[in-house]
């Protein structure tokens, strides 16, 4: 990521200069800014391109999603095997971003890090939160536990520095998954997602995270199930009832709905293998979670930190998905995987809610 991200800053500083040249050579132009400046709210727009607290999140998720799923998209049907793996390996790096919340004493080395850092992003800490600062400092030393829910406010600080790593991965692999499978023409709504109202009306109108165009007809596609694995359910209902597009909820990965599982031993989430993403870059990926990789054909077996085993660790125990590096060494699994071998799988990508359409 760190080329493609470099060369979104040449955009922007192209885009500095063609201004600031501009402003020395033409004072219409300087009377244009001038106007500009002189509107009352023009900062709060500024603010939603950077802001410096809860909510920041959301706008380094929208960058990275220009980057990947929009302007990526242009790369996508010349290049389609690059792109999925890119998408995969993104996906991977924003897994262990999210990685760092619950382990405090990198928590504390990044947060440390970006403090230095401050004076390169102006507004860093600012916002309507006087007390953020104090709360910062105290992230950085808080434990586990009181970084663990998206309503808790330590999570929301370390939260707030990351671009909505796990919410945004999931969102590219749906993107993958519905590009990859060829459901329709996919139009990625990811980064207009705004509440929309006309005028007179009352209540806000939110389109999904994708379109579909299929014979003919349009659906919507919302990522994420929600509280019950129901669906968002008041989001997509008024969506439907003013905009006439039926909407379909896609669960991801389930019943956790999300990019990956955590493996219960380390906390860590499981990413996608070199070899998974190779199978999903040269075919659909239904077509290859249904054949299957079979992790023990893989020299690399003994020593991977990505294989899955899904089942339990003792008798009796919870069937959980475990890194198999993690839980390999316990005798109830070793006998467990003698009797099953098919306990132990890459992870695979599963998106569940599109089997009408395909």
């Amino acid at each position: 990521m760190k080329k493609l991200l470099e060369r979104l800053e040449v955009s922007a500083r192209h885009l500095k200069l063609i201004h600031e040249f501009f402003l020395k050579n033409d004072p219409e132009y300087k009377l244009m800014e001038d106007k500009i400046n002189s509107i009352k709210d023009l900062d709060k727009l500024c603010e939603q391109v950077y802001y410096g607290q809860d909510g920041r999140q959301m706008i380094l998720s929208d960058l990275f999603q220009h980057v990947l799923a929009i302007r990526g998209y242009h790369f996508f049907f010349e290049n389609k095997e690059a792109y999925i793996k890119i998408l995969f390996y993104a996906v991977n790096q924003l897994m262990l971003q999210e990685n760092i919340i619950r382990d405090q004493p990198k928590r504390k080395k990044l947060l440390d890090f970006l403090e230095k850092h401050k004076e390169e992003l102006p507004g860093f800490f600012e916002g309507s939160d006087k007390e953020w600062y104090k709360k910062y400092q105290q992230c950085k030393v808080a434990h586990r536990e009181a970084v663990i829910g998206a309503r808790k406010k330590m999570y929301r600080v370390i939260d707030s520095v990351l671009p909505k790593s796990m919410g945004n991965a999931t969102e590219l692999l749906v993107f993958a998954y519905l590009l990859s499978n060829e459901v329709g023409y996919v139009i990625p709504l990811l980064e207009i997602q705004q509440a929309q109202r006309l005028p007179g009306e009352e209540v806000k109108v939110i389109p999904p995270n994708f379109l579909i165009i299929k014979n003919g007809r349009i659906f919507g596609c919302e990522v994420g199930a929600g509280p019950s694995g129901v669906g968002k359910i008041q989001q997509c209902n008024i969506f439907m009832e003013k905009a006439g597009i039926p909407v379909i909820t896609l669960r991801v990965n389930p019943p956790g709905n999300n990019a990956s599982y955590r493996c219960p031993k380390c906390d860590k989430w499981i990413l996608y293998c070199d070899r998974i993403i190779e199978e999903y870059s040269k075919h659909k990926i239904d077509e290859v979670n249904s054949r299957g990789v079979n992790c023990f054909e893989c020299p690399q077996l003994d020593t991977c930190d990505k294989a899955v085993y899904y089942g339990s660790i003792e008798k009796g125990g919870e069937v959980r998905h475990y890194h198999y590096s993690c839980v390999k060494d316990i005798e109830y699994v070793k006998e467990t995987v003698k009797r099953s071998p098919e306990k132990i799988s890459p992870l695979y990508l599963i998106v569940e809610g599109l089997e009408g359409l395909r």
